[in-house]
């Protein structure tokens, strides 16, 4: 056992112990113990007496055999972190709104098929992980979640993300790749703070226009979706590093993608382009450039632009010369 302090601060680190049960000696601590880490062992159950260590703040227990939860583990209202992952839970109980100062919630890999109402509650929320688990909806209401910076929900079963979500101001990353997505609410656009978007490996055939609006995004995913085309304007997007559009059915990029003046990797692979547009040139910053499996005949001129390229793949194309400027890159 590790039991450490620091400017009144005690934490009892018991990580990958073997522990069968609670340890019982966390109580002798109860009245300065604020984190109690306990991932990776055998417990099956929290006591009911949990509630005594009033003063913890981080309690995780991932990685564990827990199914279900006392009701007074939720009166511990001094908690700011709660790890959940990879137990056997079968529901999140209302009562978690009684942790009204939580700021970090993971419940993934958990069999929880749908998030309580409540869970809109916690104002104070910043990381909300609900990874690999059995979820069909999220709660139709989310903007109570106001300081919410980071939402994952990647693999799970659902079909729509609510509208409310547009009002997630605050939002900086939201991950729900892995889904059976089919189109995003209106209001996206919204999500000004957003830096990284995963929605690959859904069953979206469209990107609405409002994407292109999103200047702070660095890192997008829409690979293995069947996404046509993108939308003609994505002139906002002057932050995004990273774009994946792999295993789509892509018949040609827009124009306006010589816009993204930061983009250094662009993954094509995997669709039905037959030609690049000329404004690939104006990448400068691209070093990454990937079409393997497309129907590529030529590839434009302007490509010799791209001095910072290092890695380009066109295999199993059609193509049936290479630009002398090619040799410039």
């Amino acid at each position: 056992m590790s039991c450490f302090s620091f400017r009144k601060l005690e934490s009892i680190d018991r990580r990958q112990s073997g522990l069968q049960r609670f340890p019982e000696d966390a109580f002798r601590h109860r009245t300065k113990l604020t984190a109690l880490l306990l991932d990776g062992n055998h417990i099956k159950e929290l006591p009911r007496n949990i509630s005594q260590l009033s003063k913890l703040e981080r309690l995780t227990v991932a990685d564990n055999e827990l199914e279900t939860l006392p009701a007074e583990v939720f009166r511990l209202n001094r908690l700011l972190e709660f790890n959940l992952r990879n137990n056997g839970l079968s529901d999140l109980p209302a009562a978690i709104r009684n942790c009204s100062r939580l700021r970090i919630l993971d419940v993934s890999s958990n069999g929880i098929n749908s998030l309580p109402d409540t869970i809109t509650d916690l104002s104070s929320l910043t990381s909300l992980s609900i990874n690999d688990a059995s979820l069909h909806r999220l709660p139709q209401e989310l903007a109570g979640l106001k300081q919410l910076q980071v939402l994952e929900a990647r693999d799970n079963h659902l079909k729509y993300l609510p509208q409310s979500i547009a009002q997630l101001r605050q939002l900086r990353k939201l991950d729900v790749g892995c889904n059976d997505i089919v189109e995003l609410p209106d209001g996206i656009g919204n999500l000004t703070r957003l830096e990284e978007l995963w929605l690959d490996t859904n069953d979206m055939e469209a990107l609405p226009v409002e994407i292109g609006a999103l200047e702070h995004l660095k890192v997008a995913d829409f690979s293995d979706n069947h996404i046509e085309a993108l939308p003609a304007d994505l002139q906002g997007l002057t932050s995004l590093t990273d774009l994946t559009l792999s295993n789509n059915t892509l018949l040609i990029l827009p124009d306006s993608i010589g816009a993204l003046k930061n983009l250094s990797q662009l993954k094509c692979e995997n669709n039905q382009l037959s030609v690049l547009p000329d404004t690939i040139g104006k990448l400068r910053n691209l070093k990454e450039l990937f079409l393997t499996d497309n129907m590529i005949e030529h590839l434009p001129s302007t490509i010799g632009q791209l001095d910072r390229l290092t890695t380009l793949y066109v295999d199993r194309n059609h193509l049936l010369s290479i630009p002398p400027e090619l040799c410039k890159c």
